[in-house]
């Protein structure tokens, strides 16, 4: 099997279409570095490609890598930093790092943002089948969903934190919060956003389950009267690798292929003190 055919049955049965759709997200779906026609000696799957990760595959001598966040650190100048730091910022130095380790070992690079987020089975579907909640609408890059009966604020962030086992669950916004009944369930960093908080409100969800919350969208949200319960970007996703890795594999196998294929989980890198 080369490269290329594995791209092609992961988008024919696996992925969907990018549920943002711009030339941006486009270019974050599939062969993102690499050779198409390469054969596949091995797989990797992982959330992110961390050069831990990167190094665990050249050593299992696989070849390919499918991962979900993004492979490099992409930073815009800032006013508080000096101009001499940013022409020479570490972040080159972990890049070229990265890249190094990418070409030394013929590593192919193949992503799935939003195609994986949004396809049957991916990522928010995970999170909605497997916290047991009802789905009520299909949403780009998000699911509105209901629980089988009314729970407490504090009882569904203990819902979260039993099935993705977070190193931290944050609960922010409104938190009197004393009926929780409909979710809007936005895999990764959609916590950030004000217009996702707003679009949860306009649903007649009670919470937003996302991540990456900040001091705006918890303000906003506390304005708006619902809760936002954020398990960090990192445990929401990696979730749904799994399932990823999962069908892969047996669809890989129901096609006859005998490819190696491993799940590697990154480190955890943060903790509450």
């Amino acid at each position: 099997m080369r490269v290329k055919d594995l791209v092609e049955i992961i988008e024919s049965s696996i992925v969907s279409k990018p549920c943002i759709d711009n030339k941006e997200e486009r270019g974050k779906n599939g062969l993102v570095m690499g050779n198409p026609d390469d054969d596949v000696k091995g797989i990797v799957v992982a959330w992110k490609p961390t050069r831990d990760v990167l190094r665990r595959a050249a050593k299992l001598g696989y070849n390919v890598v499918i991962f979900h966040e993004d492979l490099l650190y992409d930073f815009k100048p800032h006013p508080i930093v000096k101009e001499e730091v940013w022409r020479n910022p570490a972040k080159a130095r972990v890049n070229a790092d990265i890249g190094c380790i990418i070409l030394r070992n013929g590593l192919n690079m193949v992503r799935y943002h939003t195609t994986w987020d949004d396809a049957d089975g991916g990522n928010n579907d995970v999170l909605v089948k497997d916290l047991g909640l009802r789905l009520l609408e299909r949403l780009p890059c998000s699911r509105l969903a209901e629980l089988s009966s009314p729970t407490s604020l504090e009882e569904f962030a203990r819902r979260v934190a039993s099935v993705l086992k977070p190193p931290h669950v944050i609960v922010a916004g409104n938190l009197n919060l004393d009926r929780v009944e409909r979710v809007l369930v936005v895999a990764g960093g959609g916590a950030k956003h004000p217009a996702i908080v707003d679009e949860a409100a306009a649903l007649g969800a009670q919470v937003l389950l996302s991540a990456d919350v900040t001091a705006d969208t918890m303000f906003y949200a506390y304005e708006l009267g619902i809760a936002i319960v954020d398990p960090g970007h990192h445990a929401m996703e990696e979730y749904g690798m799994k399932e990823f890795y999962r069908r892969l594999k047996e669809e890989l196998g129901r096609k006859g292929y005998n490819v190696p294929v491993e799940f590697i989980e990154n480190k955890p890198v943060a903790r509450v003190i």
